[in-house]
Order: structure tokens, then C-alpha cells, then sequence
């Protein structure tokens, strides 16, 4: 039952919080661009650059995307849309955090408002959540050398993390539209989001396999043209090379979509019904070993008094991930001061997660489904409109994870809309939601074993009768005497637990 100097490396939570602030931001027509005459529909994505983090602070910087379609003041009521980038830099206090510390992070754009300050100058806000962990991957020094030592050792499971990397990927795939919908004359607008569908070990590295899921709204070659939107869900893959060979398959990946640029091509009949998705995604990926800690819980010195120095520490787990998918169907109603409704042309339905708790049995997502709903209004074909919508939803998922670690966050895979009278829209959106536990644990270690006083040369034997939860460790360290010496003295109970009345021969030296 001795114990050696060790020096185990394993990755720790040093700190984790939730903010949320407000980020701005403003879009001014161009010279040659017509009035805004109203605005049908507003989104907001984030694409992070990285966080740095320094002594007790940490800074996250990125760009934050607007996206505003309207309708223009002229004579065809054209559809339009305007962007605007805007860079953030958003400070965090993190208590413990040094200089080099890695992170860990998720970004969720949680509501986006408008204000139309004039026909040509919009000002835009977004609420923004930022979820952290502060993580470092740090020795745990423990210097309790003396071979005298009595030391009681318990097994944790942990993680360390071998490399780190943030790779640029190029995803060119085609897209085909579907066999009802009008060729394209003009991409207007187009956004997308990646989702990370399997990871595996390869001879060198780690391959994965995604999916980008696409939104793009577009013009036909009619006179005059008509507006339309479509969407897709493309599969693609690339792979990742590490220092380490032979772990690929225990790598974490989180990408963002950093650029899209949909283009209209030819089929073979000529038409533009296919459109090139060429986008640019940004891979954060870390490499990691699982291990089996064996860290010391107790110690005492026989014969002697001892003082222990014990550190706690939020030791990692391997991160568990569990996706559900569910189609949702509700209606929404026109609200009021809008012209009645002949066609709905899109649906765009945003996810937000407002909150993860633990419940007895699953976990439980609660959150609000964001739609904006663009129609056509009666009795004008090129009049359009848009309003927004806010729906709540729960999802469960048979997952078992402390509250505390606990994240969510969820996406659209598919949303359609059909007019049921001229102020009610039926709606289904296929949800995603994605629960993951970063299953941090907190123990308590011995650091070191001071030895405070000296044994006398007295003794005396002793008679201990065992009473509940006592087993061998816990009397021998009651009357300060080392293990082995009890097992000697009672060897029936070497391979046998102790029972409530089992009598305990010592030999101990007794302690000024």
C-alpha cells in the first residue's frame, strides 16, 4: 500500500459560464439600391475566429452575419436582400484562468429585431448566448514518497487531450431542385449550417462525415419573375491528419459555416435547375485519449500524526452526444393589420434553446421555434409580406447527465408551410436537437502527507469491534497503525469483508 511520486496529466474544468449580450448592427442602401418599403424577414448567424484567454479573463472574437430580406418601394414590389458583417470582440471574467488555457465554447443566436429607422438605413440587433468552459490539461502533482506511507487509492475515469487543430474546409457539392420548382433566373439569398454526423479513425488521422444543410431563395425566369425559396440537405466528408497515430477515432470536431456561394448551372436539358454549393467551413477539432486515474483519497503515516494537503480538482469525462429528430406540425394565425393571404413562399422556422434540465428519467430541451412566414397576398401576385411567429417546443432524450454539464442546441432540417384560409398557415418542421454532457466530476485528491509529530515507544493491543461502513482501512488508520500489521494480526479477514461485530486484533504504538 505504498505510493510514489506521481505526475498524471488529464484535462480539468477550470471554469464555466453562461452570458448573454447584445450585438449590433446597421445596414445603408447603396446609391443605386431602391427604398425599403418593409422588411419580411431578419436572421443572424455567428461565425466565431477563436478565444484567447489570459490571466482570470477571456475574449471571444467573431463576425456576426446579418441577413434582412424585404420588399423594395418600386412599381414590381421586388424582393431584396441586404447583409451586413459586424465584428465582435466580447470579454468574459473567469476566475482561475491563466494565460495558454484551452476552451470550449458554443455561441447561439437567440433573437434578432429590426428597426427600420428610414427607407434606407436599418439598425439591427442580435441577443446572443455564450456558453464557456475554460479547460487546461495540466499535471496532478502528488509528493507523498515515504514508503510508509498507508495510502488509499481510488479509480477515476478522465480524459486528456493530445492535440489540438482549426482546419479550412472546401465543400463543393450540386445541388438539383425539385421536379415542381421554376428553374432559376437569380440567387437572391443563401445560408447553411454543417452538422457533424460520424467521426472514425483512420490509418492516419480521423475522417468525417457531415451534412450541409442549405437555404436559398431565388427569382424564376418568368415576366415577371417570381419569387421562391428551396432548400437542401447535402452529405460530404473530408479528413483530418494528427501527430498521433492510431487514436483518430476519439476526436471531437465542432464546424462553422465560414462562406457560401450558390450558383445556378445548366442540366443537361439546359435549364438552370441545378445550383453549385461551394461553402467554407471551419473545423475545430481536438484529439484526446480516455484514462484510468489512480489518484490517492487518504493517507496517514503509522505512528506518527500527519496533516494531509488535499486539492480538488473538475476532472473531464469523455463528452456523450445523443440527437433526436422529430417532425412538429402546428398552425399560425395572420396577426392583425395584414392583408389576407393567398400563398405561403416560404417558412423559415430558427430553434432556440431556452433552457436543459435533468428530469428523473431524460433530459428535457425547452425552447422556441422562430418562424417567419412570407406569403403572397390576395388579389396581387407580387404582393409580399412577411411576419414572424414564435412557437414552444420540449424534446426528451433517454440521457443521463448532471444539470449542470448539460447543453442543447437544435436546428431545422426541413420546414414547409401550406395556406389553410387567408389568415391561418399550417406549418411541419422536421426538428434536430443535439444533447451533449461534457460529464465533469469533482474530487478531492492527497497533494502531499506532512508528518507533524513522532511516535513514542509505547504500545498496546487492542481489541476493535467493526460497526457499520468500517472495513479494514478505516480502523487500521482510527488507531494509526499500518495495514499490512492488521492483516497479519487477522489474516481470515484478508480476502473476507467485515461484518457489523467482527472483532479487530492491533498492535499499536501510541501517539503523544
Amino acid at each position: 500500500m505504498q505510493q510514489d511520486t506521481q505526475n498524471m496529466r488529464a484535462d480539468r474544468v477550470v471554469f464555466h459560464t453562461k452570458e448573454e449580450v447584445q450585438l449590433q448592427g446597421r445596414i445603408e442602401l447603396e446609391a443605386d439600391q431602391s427604398d425599403i418599403a418593409r422588411v419580411i424577414s431578419v436572421t443572424a448567424s455567428v461565425v466565431p475566429d477563436g478565444a484567447q484567454v489570459q490571466n482570470d479573463m477571456l475574449e471571444i472574437s467573431g463576425r456576426l452575419i446579418f441577413e434582412v430580406l424585404y420588399v423594395s418601394e418600386d412599381a414590381s414590389d421586388d424582393v431584396a436582400v441586404l447583409q451586413a458583417q459586424s465584428n465582435f470582440r466580447h470579454s468574459m471574467q473567469t476566475p482561475g484562468s491563466a494565460t495558454g488555457m484551452q476552451t470550449r465554447y458554443v455561441i447561439q443566436v437567440e433573437d434578432v429585431e429590426e428597426v427600420l429607422e428610414n427607407p434606407r438605413t436599418t439598425s439591427l440587433t442580435a441577443d446572443v448566448e455564450f456558453a464557456v468552459w475554460v479547460l487546461d490539461t495540466a499535471q496532478l502533482d502528488m509528493d507523498i514518497q515515504n514508503p510508509q506511507l498507508q495510502v488509499k487509492k481510488q479509480e477515476f475515469a478522465a480524459v486528456e487531450t493530445l492535440e489540438r487543430q482549426t482546419q479550412a474546409v472546401d465543400i463543393l457539392r450540386q445541388a438539383q431542385l425539385p421536379a415542381r420548382a421554376p428553374a432559376v433566373s437569380t440567387v437572391i439569398a443563401s445560408d447553411a449550417f454543417a452538422v457533424v454526423r460520424d467521426v472514425a479513425g483512420t490509418v492516419e488521422g480521423t475522417h468525417v462525415d457531415g451534412e450541409l444543410i442549405v437555404f436559398t431563395a431565388y427569382y424564376d425566369d418568368a415576366q415577371p419573375p417570381q419569387f421562391y425559396t428551396a432548400s437542401f440537405n447535402l452529405p460530404f466528408g473530408f479528413d483530418l491528419e494528427w501527430e498521433q497515430r492510431g487514436m483518430g477515432e476519439n476526436a471531437s470536431v465542432i464546424l462553422a459555416v465560414d462562406a457560401l456561394e450558390v450558383t445556378p448551372v445548366t442540366d443537361e436539358m439546359g435549364e438552370y435547375r441545378l445550383l453549385d454549393v461551394e461553402a467554407r467551413l471551419l473545423a475545430n477539432a481536438s484529439l484526446w485519449q480516455e484514462i484510468q486515474l489512480q489518484l490517492p483519497v487518504d493517507a496517514y503515516l503509522p505512528g506518527h500524526q500527519t496533516q494531509l494537503q488535499t486539492k480538488q480538482v473538475m476532472l473531464c469525462r469523455p463528452a456523450a452526444v445523443k440527437n433526436t429528430q422529430r417532425m412538429l406540425r402546428f398552425s399560425v394565425t395572420l396577426p392583425g393589420g395584414y392583408p389576407p393571404m393567398e400563398q405561403v413562399i416560404f417558412m423559415r422556422a430558427r430553434p432556440i434553446v431556452r433552457s436543459v434540465v435533468d428530469t428523473q428519467d431524460a433530459a428535457l430541451a425547452v425552447g422556441v421555434l422562430m418562424c417567419d412566414v412570407v406569403y403572397r397576398a390576395q388579389g396581387d401576385a407580387h404582393a409580399i409580406y412577411g411576419f414572424h411567429a414564435a412557437i414552444p417546443f420540449e424534446e426528451r432524450a433517454a440521457f443521463a447527465c448532471c444539470a449542470e454539464s448539460l447543453q442543447a442546441k437544435a436546428w431545422c432540417l426541413q420546414a414547409s408551410a401550406t395556406v389553410l384560409d387567408e389568415t391561418q398557415v399550417d406549418c411541419r418542421v422536421q426538428l434536430e436537437v443535439e444533447f451533449s454532457c461534457m460529464q465533469p466530476h469533482q474530487t478531492e485528491y492527497v497533494e502531499s502527507v506532512r508528518d507533524i509529530a513522532p511516535a513514542q515507544d509505547e504500545s498496546a493491543i487492542v481489541m476493535s469491534v467493526a460497526t457499520a461502513n468500517d472495513d479494514l482501512w478505516s480502523i487500521a488508520k482510527r488507531f494509526n497503525v499500518s495495514l499490512d500489521a492488521v492483516l497479519a494480526a487477522n489474516p481470515k479477514y484478508e480476502n473476507k469483508p467485515l461484518c457489523v461485530g467482527d472483532k479487530v486484533i492491533l498492535y499499536r504504538r501510541i501517539v503523544s
